[in-house]
């Protein structure tokens, strides 16, 4: 597998999530902040905020996941970014459907998921289940815990 100790600990997360099969768009904001405490558990869990200033820089994939009915990031593949220029662009996240064609900056972003997700960050309800946003589950922890395997 192609982990790279220097790359951010989400962007770590997602490429085993993807290469595992445990999904296929990719990973809630609440998850991926929550995920940090199993994969870097010295490291203080990151803002929505910071999260989102990190995405951007680096580059990701956002949608709105009909499955769950939440926004979702995936790892920015080289196919997708070659074909960035058909995709709505909030600096490096490329938006793969229309869920945020009226948000144009990082700030409109930032406000945007705030509203919806700072809540569940802030009471610790990282993984939404079964329509539920709770903890995380035991599988969860498990497939998390697989990461942190590479990095300590």
């Amino acid at each position: 597998m192609n982990y790279q100790a220097s790359d951010p600990y989400w962007k770590n997360i997602l490429k085993h999530f993807e290469i595992k099969g445990y999904i296929h768009n990719g990973l809630t904001l609440p998850f991926l902040i929550g995920a940090r405490q199993y994969v870097e558990p010295k490291q203080r869990l990151l803002s929505l905020e910071e999260l989102l200033q990190q995405l951007s820089i680096v580059g990701c994939t956002m949608l709105k996941c009909n499955n769950i009915g939440e926004f979702v990031t995936g790892s920015l593949d080289s196919a997708t970014a070659n074909m960035k220029n058909a995709y709505h662009c909030i600096e490096r996240i490329v938006v793969t459907d229309n869920s945020m064609d009226n948000i144009s900056t990082i700030p409109q972003l930032i406000v945007h998921m705030k509203s919806k997700y700072d809540e569940n960050v802030n009471s610790k309800k990282y993984s939404k289940t079964l329509g539920t946003w709770e903890f995380f589950t035991k599988e969860e922890i498990k497939q998390l815990k697989e990461v942190n395997v590479y990095f300590s």
